[in-house]
């Protein structure tokens, strides 16, 4: 399956797929992602996967976690993990928020407040819920981890995905499954 020709999951939050959001991020530069509040193995895995992927594209990413509280450190050894900041933290300007992992703004946490100035939203997610919160929104219920979504999205860039984005790929699925 691809992100091209992959049906749309029948979630009342999807509005697009993840051809079109690939789309969307090769037109902007500035990127902020977060997940969810104690942020799991999928979450960061998505996070830092996406990242990576779009770093390779030569974009500028700030990876955020969604309240001051520590990580988990047993996933230090994901590449980037050490740049992830506390929401609360940070002011940059942006053009774009990815919510990954996440599919409601309370989860989000001190991230909303960035989420709510963003000039466009995405949200990548395997967890379906009644509502929507961003403006492009792929969500696939039948997907067994977020990073699953995030590395088909990767391959839909103008990049050879690399052994980091593998790695945080598969982080988040052998945790989710």
């Amino acid at each position: 399956r691809t992100g091209s020709s992959r049906p749309m999951a029948v979630t009342p939050q999807t509005n697009t797929t993840l051809a079109a959001i690939a789309d969307a991020l090769r037109g902007r530069d500035h990127f902020v992602i977060c997940g969810h509040v104690s942020p799991d193995g999928d979450c960061l895995g998505s996070e830092l996967a996406l990242a990576a992927a779009l770093r390779q594209a030569g974009k500028q990413v700030s990876c955020l976690v969604a309240t001051d509280d520590p990580v988990d450190g047993r996933f230090a050894f994901l590449p980037g993990f050490e740049g992830l900041m506390p929401a609360s933290a940070f002011d940059g300007a942006f053009d774009v928020f990815v919510a990954v992992d996440v599919p409601t703004t309370e989860r989000l946490a001190d991230a909303a407040a960035v989420h709510g100035r963003a000039p466009l939203t995405v949200t990548i997610d395997h967890h379906a819920v009644d509502s929507r919160m961003a403006d492009l929104s792929f969500t696939d219920p039948e997907a067994p981890s977020t990073t699953t979504l995030v590395w088909e999205l990767a391959g839909l860039l103008p990049i050879e995905r690399s052994a980091d984005v593998a790695l945080c790929a598969y982080t988040g699925l052998a945790t989710d499954t």
